[in-house]
């Protein structure tokens, strides 16, 4: 919010002095200041915690999945490129140049291994503890609770 009013603020700066000088919008600042003076102090607190909620809805545990998709969006955000904030119909949210390679190595790496793990655990005590038609219920329901994030 604060970096929309700044870049509104200063938008002739943005607009003429930055463009002349080469250098990037006040935007584009702003996101790489959140990065280094707040992201990097919280991120592997923050990606624990993102994990664990998926961890927690995966065991029936009902989690907030609007509040996770805003979650996932935010890194999404982070790795734009001439990011830019707008508002529009009284939200906000960050425009410019989709790239996800900040999400997949901040996030989706670490989700993608963390779930392998978890599915091997339990696909190994599914195994151990079930019958075959049992395993593949289980199996099954797994599959079809992973659908519903679509």
């Amino acid at each position: 919010m604060l970096a929309k009013t700044m870049d509104r603020m200063f938008d002739y700066l943005n607009r003429y002095y930055l463009t002349n000088l080469s250098l990037k919008y006040l935007g584009e600042t702003a996101m790489e200041l959140f990065k280094t003076k707040f992201y990097e102090k919280v991120k592997d607190n923050l990606r624990h915690a993102i994990l664990d909620a998926f961890r927690q809805d995966r065991n029936q545990n009902e989690q907030d999945k609007q509040l996770l998709k805003k979650v996932i969006t935010c890194y999404v955000h982070m790795g734009l490129a001439a990011a830019k904030p707008q508002r529009a119909q009284d939200k906000f949210y960050w425009s410019g140049s989709t790239n996800l390679t900040f999400y997949e190595q901040e996030f989706e790496a670490t989700f993608l291994t963390a779930s392998k793990e978890e599915y091997d655990k339990k696909a190994a005590n599914w195994i151990n503890e079930c019958n075959a038609p049992e395993y593949l219920h289980y199996a099954d329901e797994a599959f079809q609770h992973e659908e519903n994030y679509c």
